[in-house]
């Protein structure tokens, strides 16, 4: 009997990997959609500290150089995450010195061919500098940011400064605002929404180290912290002109870049302020004194923000002030407002996704430079984490070296290599049955589109989750020193019930042969399914992988299977020291083929109805295999077997060639990262 369709579904979860990556690639240089920015601290007042002044405790800024206009006027303002407004000012203000105003940059209005009056206007104010309450007058006009040129940049320019606002050139806001409550949309547009709004950009996120990295917009740089980018909601809230990121839990809390330090309520205060003794108020600035030596101590002020930890280093936390040998913790008390401003910066790495409304925090390093633009289909980017040098203890800080994500879960990668393996004349149709979440959520397009633009499977039978964005996950970690993987999966996930399957089933013609693979994920539900195959199509043959140790009921699975691969640690588990001991005391029904592969041994095949049992050897043309990526290994074995099954008579007459075709092919993925030209590539052997 010939399999004319081969339909894979697959009972249960489709997970999201991240796995390390071979090499690192500055992805900036080959796609679009990354800008990088430089920020520029004042002169005399560098990223350490060494001596600040104490009258602007609040006006420590970061800068940030664009140009307005045609021709450019190139212009220096402040990099401002708190605010939403562009502004800068025309001339210079009665109010300020004659050496101070040489040393700003102004806009000439009158020079500019491009600019256009809106007709609107803005006010708004900075609680931190006194009274600040000012009004901007809104125009667009070409920018150029970053070595990028922007058509129609939304901006003001000041009126009648207040002298509280001397210290500030402009302001380069890149805050998020409430777009579709802003009374404000038709005259101004934020620079982040036009950046996307124009191609730019594929998505509103930058992300912001205030180091070496400065900012990335549309984009991340994966070398630059340790850990998993944790989450955390942003809403909308003015406070003083600036938007507020506020959490689900907890206390909310301005990311400003404005602020130097960081501002406190009493009950985050007063338990840090206990863990300097001796400290010393200074009344005239609401600061305390405290020993320069304790810089050097090898501690760090821990803040939770949900599951992540950010760890403020001492040498970062006291800062040094004008007299010699006297230094201030980097903050304030406060009973209004929260603010974590640049002390805080110094150590986090900061991922704002204006698209959702979230922002994502991660503990700062600096392990060169990985750039990753971040696009509308990537669905979560906390799903990013790292490799690592070797496996780390509990309670230990390890640095990763290199991340990677993408699609996995076992059959959908068997549909992504066996793909590649049909041609036209196999007259087969592969089918993928899975849950997944709903059908218009970015990580569904991105599973979708991960089998590429010419896939030949079929998707119209996933069960898509209404109300659910995100898939199952794993989190893979190896270890460079011992090359083991750690597995960590994660299903919120509803999973899929034998009534949805049922449904699935009643689409197919039970007088067309079918071949249909499981697996073994929940072996009481996978069984149901099965026998219910048997009932409404009963010319249909079943596989099923008996994979993962410690679930009870798959060997009643094997049971009930024409084909059943076992994995090597399942059949350890159960005490078998090889693949034939597995094969031979594992029960199976009179008729059916059983596989187990056994790594580097390669693979037994046995047939049930005749006995006869075959090994299957790794065999290499150079005598020599370098493993470079096992992830995926086993289940490129069972979409080589697969093909042999569609493509000849069951029960198989030639079982030893259709394994030692599955071992071959197995044997290449092995050698390569994913399973990208696999088909090709076994073709011309």
């Amino acid at each position: 009997m010939h399999f004319h369709r081969a339909s894979l579904p697959l009972l249960g979860a489709l997970s999201l990997s991240a796995r390390a990556a071979p090499q690192s690639e500055d992805l900036a240089a080959q796609r679009p959609g990354i800008i990088q920015l430089s920020l520029k601290a004042p002169r005399a007042r560098d990223r350490r500290q060494v001596d600040i002044d104490l009258t602007y405790t609040f006006n420590f800024k970061y800068d940030i150089e664009f140009s307005l206009g045609t021709p450019g006027q190139k212009i220096v303002g402040s990099f401002d995450t708190g605010s939403v407004h562009i502004w800068v000012r025309e001339k210079a203000e009665a109010s300020v010195n004659t050496s101070v105003a040489r040393a700003r940059s102004y806009f000439d209005k009158n020079s500019s061919s491009t600019l256009v009056r809106t007709g609107g206007s803005a006010a708004s104010g900075y609680n931190t500098a006194g009274n600040s309450s000012y009004q901007i007058d809104l125009y667009r006009d070409n920018m150029s940011l970053g070595g990028i040129d922007i058509k129609n940049a939304s901006f003001g320019i000041i009126n009648n400064a207040p002298r509280a606002l001397d210290n500030f050139n402009s302001i380069f806001g890149f805050g998020m605002t409430d777009e579709s409550g802003s009374k404000e949309k038709e005259h101004f547009v934020p620079t982040m929404t036009l950046l996307a709004d124009q191609g730019l950009i594929d998505r509103r996120v930058f992300s912001l180290e205030i180091g070496d990295s400065g900012v990335l917009v549309g984009g991340v740089n994966r070398k630059k912290f340790w850990g998993r980018l944790g989450k955390q909601k942003m809403t909308v809230h003015p406070f003083h002109g600036k938007s507020l990121s506020r959490s689900d839990e907890g206390i909310p809390a301005l990311l400003d870049t404005d602020t130097l330090l960081n501002i406190f309520p009493p009950s985050v205060f007063q338990p840090i302020l206990k863990s300097f003794p001796g400290d010393k108020p200074l009344n005239k600035y609401s600061l305390y004194i405290v020993d320069c030596s304790l810089r050097d101590v090898n501690a760090s002020i821990d803040l939770a923000f949900g599951k992540t930890t950010i760890k403020m280093p001492y040498s970062n936390f006291i800062l040094s002030i004008e007299k010699p040998d006297e230094c201030v913790l980097g903050m304030k008390e406060s009973q209004k407002h929260t603010v974590l401003g640049q002390v805080f910066m110094r150590g986090v790495y900061i991922v704002m996704d204006q698209d959702n409304s979230e922002v994502y925090l991660a503990n700062a390093v600096n392990c060169g430079s990985e750039l990753v633009a971040i696009d509308k289909d990537v669905s979560a980017i906390s799903s990013l984490t790292g490799n690592v040098p070797h496996f780390p203890q509990e309670d230990a800080k390890l640095r990763a070296t290199n991340l990677t994500i993408r699609r996995g879960g076992n059959c959908p990668n068997s549909l992504e290599v066996l793909q590649q393996l049909v041609t036209d004349k196999d007259n087969t149709q592969l089918h993928l049955v899975s849950c997944l979440p709903r059908r218009d959520a970015p990580s569904t397009r991105r599973i979708i589109s991960s089998f590429g633009p010419d896939t030949r499977v079929d998707f119209r039978h996933c069960i898509y989750r209404e109300g659910y964005t995100e898939p199952a996950s794993s989190y893979i970690i190896r270890s460079q020193q011992s090359n083991s993987r750690t597995i960590v999966n994660y299903n919120h996930l509803p999973e899929m019930t034998c009534h949805e399957f049922a449904q699935v089933v009643d689409g197919f013609d039970g007088h067309e042969p079918t071949l249909w693979h499981f697996e073994g994920r929940i072996p009481e539900t996978t069984l149901a399914c099965m026998r219910l195959l048997r009932q409404k199509l009963p010319e249909a043959n079943i596989s099923v992988e008996v994979e993962k140790p410690g679930r009870e009921g798959l060997s009643q699975l094997a049971q009930e299977a024409d084909v059943v691969f076992y994995s090597r640690v399942w059949a350890e588990s159960r005490g078998h020291r090889s693949a034939k001991a597995c094969l031979t005391k594992e029960r199976r029904h009179q008729g059916s083929l059983g596989l187990c592969t056994w790594g580097a041994d390669g693979a037994t095949i046995m047939s049930q109805a005749t006995g006869a049992c075959l090994h299957c050897p790794v065999e290499s043309e150079s005598g020599q295999i370098s493993v470079i990526d096992p992830v995926g290994a086993g289940d490129t074995f069972i979409a080589g077997m697969l093909l042999s099954l569609i493509r000849n008579d069951w029960p198989l007459s030639d079982i030893g060639k259709a394994a030692s075709f599955a071992v071959r092919l197995a044997t290449l993925k092995v050698q390569r990262e994913g399973f990208g030209g696999l088909g090709r590539d076994i073709a011309s052997r």
